[in-house]
């Protein structure tokens, strides 16, 4: 079996040229593969976005005359698989299962039919799918097994670690309402991230923490190997506003009222509210806030929120060789000799297009252990 070391070396050049290749196929949305689709598919550009709602996008351009004639380009899944060559081994590397949706066909001089259609990964089911009836959940079910049950029902894999905490009262959801809504509903309740899906086809959450405190999945050095990065290092100001106060507010009338407010005190950050206008973000019972745990669970919440928000202000552009072990909610250390020494950064998205040889690009923000205080 190859070492992560190896494969390090590998992705880098150190060991010579990369030998990579792309495998795409149909498949259920359980990721069993149905048919090999590789040689229809003309290009393919995969995004991720840690804090969009579906995570993880693509962008297919299909031959449509060598398509199986059952496959349907508006509404079947496509398997992407990287395969490199490591040590002699070919080693894989799931880049995700995507629902197709929305085709668009054009024709080339030599009629040749193309379609380009956008896809989605796994959890656009949970979005499309919703209630039919008024839909309940009692406060002897713990937030995680609640949805666990969700989950289960539309058949898919999940690994969600168990909070053990029931809700506070029951709660219904009106007819309409999608899935999606109530599993992050629930999960924002224990101060979880939104559901989201890995290159496998798993979804998966895990509880939000200070961004300052999570484990580096990643080292890209210029200086110590194996280097990885491809100029140029760009820096760019977010246009976004960000808020430097918020309050999490528990106001069902079945509880005892009370909120939880945090502020960015941190003159390090340039939207501190010293350094900059006050901007609130509320979450109350009317939206994600209506079966917050406790208290404590709201104070936790506010303050990861203000503490993603001042590492956001700044975003980088890093490019690095293809790397397909990347995935979703990660963090990186990055070291650029004159620029960037050993700064941990908050990962928001990347890209990668299925070109053999072609680079891959991040966005990243730098992540400090900023001051989060509640007002006296």
């Amino acid at each position: 079996m190859v070492t992560s070391n190896q494969i390090a070396d590998t992705l880098a050049g150190r060991t010579g040229p990369v030998s990579q290749s792309f495998r795409f196929e149909s498949s259920d949305h359980q990721g069993a593969s149905i048919a090999d689709l590789t040689p229809t598919v003309e290009k393919c550009t995969i995004s991720l976005q840690n804090f969009r709602t579906v995570t993880r996008t693509a962008q297919f351009k299909l031959n449509k005359n060598q398509l199986p004639a059952e496959f349907d380009t508006a509404g079947d899944h496509i398997k992407v698989t990287a395969e490199v060559l490591v040590a002699g081994e070919i080693v894989i590397f799931p880049l995700g299962i995507f629902h197709l949706d929305a085709p668009k066909t054009s024709f080339t001089p030599n009629d040749e039919a193309l379609i380009d259609v956008a896809a989605s990964d796994l959890s656009i089911h949970l979005q499309e799918e919703t209630t039919d009836s008024p839909y309940t959940v009692t406060s002897s079910e713990t937030y995680t097994s609640a949805v666990e049950v969700i989950l289960d029902n539309i058949l898919v894999t999940h690994s969600i670690p168990s909070s053990g905490s029931t809700l506070p009262v029951d709660i219904t959801w009106a007819p309409g309402t999608p899935f999606m809504t109530i599993v992050n509903e629930l999960l924002f309740g224990i101060n979880y991230h939104d559901i989201y899906v890995d290159g496998l086809g798993v979804f998966r959450s895990r509880p939000r923490i200070n961004p300052a405190f999570e484990s580096s999945s990643i080292a890209y050095s210029t200086e110590s190997e194996p280097k990885m990065i491809v100029p140029p290092f760009t820096l760019q100001d977010s246009n976004q506003l960000f808020p430097n106060r918020a309050v999490v507010l528990i106001d069902d009338p079945r509880r005892t009222p009370t909120f939880e407010l945090r502020e960015n005190t941190d003159g390090r950050s340039s939207i501190s509210i010293q350094n900059a206008p006050t901007r609130l973000v509320k979450f109350t019972g009317s939206d994600k806030a209506r079966i917050i745990l406790d208290s404590t669970t709201a104070g936790n919440a506010a303050d990861y929120e203000l503490q993603r928000a001042a590492s956001s202000v700044i975003i980088s552009t890093l490019v690095t060789m293809f790397d397909p072990r990347r995935d979703v909610h990660e963090f990186y250390t990055v070291t650029i000799e004159d620029e960037i020494i050993s700064d941990f950064c908050l990962v928001h998205g990347w890209t990668l297009t299925t070109e053999v040889g072609q680079p891959m690009t991040h966005q990243i923000s730098q992540i400090l252990d900023f001051e989060i205080s509640e007002p006296i």
